[in-house]
């Protein structure tokens, strides 16, 4: 697979048949590091997946108690803590997570996928449909890191 960068894809076309996907439907970017989440939500909605960014732990737990996403791709470090938190508040909900971090070595974390940053997006599809399943979540963890760009 070729890897292009995040400025080179076309945004996504507007489906106008319908009011749009309902926040259910959302995969939630969780990353207080704004570039990374932006590029990483601009790459996801190119790809035909609705996703959102949050920049913080209260814009996240804002964001569960309005409406719930079918997943969220978690930052080790998000909001200047590890994740254990987060990740606790997201299973206590039955919301499936793909932790996301620099140094996937590090994370000391069980039952959810780890992956490294930058996260090849195909990687991240195929990990992301596992856990929609309920097929990517039983322990194992995938703390590769991803290609980087040439």
């Amino acid at each position: 697979m070729v890897w292009y960068p995040f400025y080179v894809m076309r945004p996504p076309v507007a489906d106008t048949r319908t009011n749009g996907p309902s926040s259910r439907d959302e995969v939630v970017v969780a990353d207080d590091a704004e570039p990374f989440r932006k590029a990483l939500v601009r790459q996801l909605q190119v790809h035909g997946i609705n996703a959102r960014g949050v920049a913080s732990f209260e814009e996240l737990e804002r964001r569960l108690e309005s409406e719930p996403p079918r997943a969220v791709l978690l930052d080790w470090h998000f909001d200047g803590s590890t994740a254990a938190a987060v990740l606790e508040l997201l299973r206590a909900r039955w919301i499936p997570v793909i932790v996301l971090t620099g140094d996937p070595g590090g994370v000391g974390v069980t039952g959810v996928p780890v992956l490294g940053k930058p996260v090849e997006l195909s990687l991240l599809k195929a990990q992301l449909e596992e856990v929609l399943a309920g097929t990517g979540h039983g322990g194992a963890t995938t703390a590769q890191p991803s290609k980087t760009a040439p």
